[in-house]
């Protein structure tokens, strides 16, 4: 019910418009049982009434005495804490349960219990307790932005005072304190205001629209860049590894060669001058044919352009070279394509490692420099669509 106040405030009718629209957009996000579908009932809403709706949402936290939080200081790309989990109780503000109406500030993902779960921002540990509500708890602090994850099997080795990155476990998923099965409640609160987290994460998932012809749908990119983008950096677009494989999707320099960001000319000069070229290569300004690593890393727009049309060049070689077909399903093209991104796809008879050509034809399950096999990726691939 709203305060008495709030209804003088406006005509009834449109009390009635505002509060229903929150109650009906509240059920539709309970119902959704999964992550990717959460994700792609979000676009399908904003896409359909973003204005209309936003206005709705503030509306309704101004009658309800809400306040409405300022930009967040967040100094990461929004991601998500747990890989595979499932979405049992999403961000509602009006959730009844056990007979009870209350808001239910967070998000419940599910998976088994002793999942593990990280960090979705860099940060200072600024509580790590147990409580009768959330169980064991660790609270992190991020500007003015502060991300609690509830429910852990156990207590987090991390203390207060510790730095954590995105990406960082924070502990394993549990049903400690006011909990109904094995899940972490993950809530992030922004100037002390809870905000919808999944919501967010999928407004970062806005990404380029398919061409004519495409390999994949739109709602199958999502979910194949989405899987893979967590997987490689668990959404951190400034990401950097040993190897100086760059960005969300940690693209090689060869793989930005072909996304056309590299001079090819200037890539096969430093192959053939010096060992332990790559980074030293990518971090130089004027080998990139527009901008530098700094501005690359800093676009997440540039890097979805980049992954997608390099996955449109791998997939092309895998029709190419046999292993993909016109019977080809969308899962089989998905597999293809993510283990040419961990190799590459290459079936030059003069290379020295081995690659998805090996995979799909002889069923070796070749290895990246960290050890990841491709048999991981295939089934990453596949399962994402």
């Amino acid at each position: 019910m709203l305060p008495p106040a709030a209804v003088d405030l406006l005509p009834r009718n449109q009390v009635a418009l505002l509060v229903g629209a929150a109650l009906l957009f509240g059920a539709a996000t309970m119902a959704t049982r999964t992550v990717d579908e959460m994700s792609f009932n979000l676009s399908l809403w904003k896409e359909a009434s973003q204005t209309t709706a936003a206005t709705v949402w503030t509306r309704v936290a101004e009658l309800l005495g809400w306040k409405i939080p300022t930009a967040s200081s967040y100094s990461a790309v929004p991601s998500l804490p747990v890989i595979g989990g499932r979405v049992t109780s999403g961000f509602n503000l009006m959730r009844t349960l056990n007979g009870a109406t209350r808001p239910h500030k967070g998000t419940d993902i599910g998976k088994s219990c002793g999942a593990e779960i990280v960090s979705t921002s860099n940060g200072t540990v600024t509580r790590s307790t147990f409580s009768g509500s959330y169980g064991n708890v660790v609270y992190v602090q991020d500007g003015n932005r502060e991300t609690r994850y509830g429910h852990m099997q156990s207590a987090s080795t991390l203390k207060v005072g510790d730095t954590v990155r995105v990406g960082q476990r924070i502990g394993f998923m549990g049903d400690t304190g006011r909990s109904f099965g094995c899940h972490l409640h993950w809530e992030v609160l922004v100037d002390g205001v809870a905000i919808d987290a999944m919501a967010e994460y999928t407004s970062a998932l806005a990404f380029a629209p398919p061409i004519t012809n495409d390999i994949f749908t739109a709602e199958q990119w999502n979910r194949y860049l989405a899987t893979l983008l967590q997987r490689e950096s668990s959404g951190d677009y400034t990401e950097v590894n040993e190897s100086c494989h760059v960005g969300g999707w940690q693209m090689s320099t060869p793989a930005l060669v072909d996304a056309g960001l590299i001079s090819p000319n200037r890539l096969a000069a430093a192959r053939r001058e010096f060992s332990g070229w790559q980074c030293q290569f990518v971090k130089q300004a004027s080998n990139w044919k527009d901008g530098n690593l700094q501005s690359f890393l800093s676009n997440p727009k540039m890097q979805q352009a980049a992954i997608m049309d390099v996955t449109r060049r791998n997939v092309k070689q895998g029709y190419n070279n046999g292993f993909l077909s016109v019977g080809s399903t969308p899962q089989d093209i998905a597999e293809y394509a993510a283990v040419a991104h961990l190799l590459g796809g290459s079936c030059d008879p003069h290379r020295t490692r081995k690659t998805a050509c090996d995979y799909f034809r002889d069923g070796v399950n070749g290895t990246d420099g960290n050890g990841t096999g491709a048999a991981e990726y295939a089934a990453l691939g596949r399962g994402s669509i």
